[in-house]
C-alpha cells in the first residue's frame, strides 16, 4: 500500500538490464522502430545510453526512455525520441494528400477525388517513436501512456539543441484481422508487388529505398468509390488514439503527410511551440519544510552524469526554486541546488 507522498513509477533512460522487458515489451506492438529482436535491441540500447552520455560521440543517436515500476522493478512501458529521422542514407518517405481543383468560370470548384504526392526528407527533422504501453496498464486513471510521453516532450525542453527543429510523430493504421495493412494492399503493392509482411521487414532493416524505385513519381489519384481506401487514410490505430489527443493538445498538426508503408497520419510541431516547452524551465531544487503535499502537479525532468530522471509529483514552484519534498528528492538522486526542468502536468 502506497502512501500519498510515495512515487510508484519513475521514467527513466533505458539500462543494459533491461533487455529482456524491452524485449517482451516490443513483441506486445508490431512497431518499426522498436522491433522484438534482442541483437538490435541490444545495439538500440547501447546507443542510447552512449547519447545520454555528457561528451560522447554517437554516430546515431537516440533516446529511448523506460516506465519502471520501483516496486516491482518491472519495466511497464517505453519511448523513444530519434534525433536524425531523415538521412541521405536513411530518407523518410511520405505521401501528401491534396484535393484537386478545377477552374469553371473563373471560380475554383473541387473534384471528387484526392491525389498523392510521393516525397522525402533527407536532412532537419527529429522524431519520436517507439511508445509501448504494457497492455495491463492501459487505460487507467493514472495515465501512465500520458506521462511518458509527456517526458520525452520535457526532455526536448531540456535540450533543444540537440534535435532539430522539426519533431514529428507517426501514427499507426489499423490492419486488418489477417494482419495485413489496407492501405499498402491497395497502394504499395500494386506498384512493388511485395506482399506488407515483406515490405514492413524491409522498412524494419531501415531500407525503404524501393519505396523511391518502384512507387510512381506521378501523382496517384484516389476515386470516390475507394471508401476503405479512404477510411484507411483516415483512421488511427485505437492504442494510437490517446496519443493522437495528446499531441493535439501539445500543439502538433496533421500536415496532410502519410506513411507509404500503412497511410499512417504524421503530426509535426516546432520544438518550441510544444506547449509543455513554452509553459516549461529549469529551477534551482529546494526541500518543502511541511510535510503536507503541494497541490500543483508537475513533470520533473533531471540529468545528471548520464543518468535521466523523469517523474510526476507534486511541488510548490517560486520565483526560480521549485520545491519538493525530501522523499522525491531522494529518489531522483537530487541534492538542493541542483537544477533541475519542470512544467505543470
Amino acid at each position: 500500500m502506497h502512501k500519498p507522498q510515495d512515487v510508484q513509477f519513475v521514467i527513466r533512460g533505458v539500462s543494459t538490464s533491461d533487455l529482456e522487458m524491452l524485449y517482451s515489451l516490443s513483441v506486445n506492438d508490431n512497431l518499426l522502430n522498436l522491433p522484438p529482436d534482442k541483437d538490435i535491441l541490444r545495439e538500440k540500447i547501447k546507443a542510447s545510453i552512449a547519447s545520454f552520455s555528457p561528451g560522447a560521440t554517437v554516430a546515431d543517436p537516440e533516446y529511448i526512455f523506460v516506465l519502471e515500476d520501483l516496486e516491482s522493478g518491472e519495466v511497464i512501458g517505453t519511448s523513444t525520441i530519434f534525433v536524425n529521422y531523415a538521412s541521405k542514407a536513411h530518407p523518410l518517405y511520405y505521401f501528401t494528400v491534396y484535393d484537386e481543383y478545377n477552374s469553371v468560370e473563373g471560380i475554383s470548384v473541387k473534384k471528387d477525388h484526392q491525389l498523392l504526392r510521393l516525397g522525402w526528407e533527407t536532412f532537419g527533422i527529429s522524431a519520436f517513436g517507439g511508445l509501448i504501453i504494457d497492455p495491463r496498464y492501459r487505460g487507467l486513471p493514472e495515465k501512465r501512456g500520458k506521462q511518458i510521453s509527456l517526458i520525452r516532450m520535457l526532455f526536448l525542453g531540456m535540450f533543444p539543441e540537440l534535435f532539430h527543429t522539426m519533431i514529428i510523430s507517426e501514427l499507426m493504421a489499423p490492419l486488418n484481422p489477417d494482419g495485413n495493412n489496407p492501405f499498402w494492399s491497395a497502394v504499395g503493392k500494386k506498384y512493388t508487388g511485395y506482399e506488407y509482411e515483406t515490405a514492413f521487414h524491409y522498412a524494419r532493416q531501415k531500407d525503404r529505398r524501393f519505396i523511391q524505385d518502384y512507387f510512381p513519381k506521378e501523382d496517384i489519384i484516389l476515386y470516390p468509390h475507394q471508401k476503405n481506401l479512404h477510411r484507411s487514410i483516415y483512421s488511427v490505430l485505437d492504442t494510437g488514439r490517446p496519443q493522437q489527443h495528446i499531441l493535439t493538445v501539445q500543439g502538433f498538426r496533421y500536415n496532410f503527410r502519410i506513411d507509404p508503408m500503412d497511410g499512417g497520419l504524421q503530426y509535426t510541431a516546432k520544438i518550441q511551440e510544444i506547449d509543455i516547452i513554452k509553459r516549461g524551465g529549469f529551477y534551482v531544487c529546494d526541500s518543502l519544510c511541511t510535510g503536507k503535499l503541494p497541490e500543483l502537479s508537475v513533470l520533473i525532468g533531471s540529468l545528471k552524469a548520464g543518468h535521466f530522471y523523469g517523474v510526476r509529483f507534486p511541488a510548490d514552484i517560486h520565483g526560480s526554486k521549485v520545491f519538493l519534498s525530501k522523499y522525491i528528492l531522494s529518489v531522483l538522486g537530487l541534492n538542493l541546488g541542483d537544477r533541475v526542468y519542470v512544467s505543470p502536468f
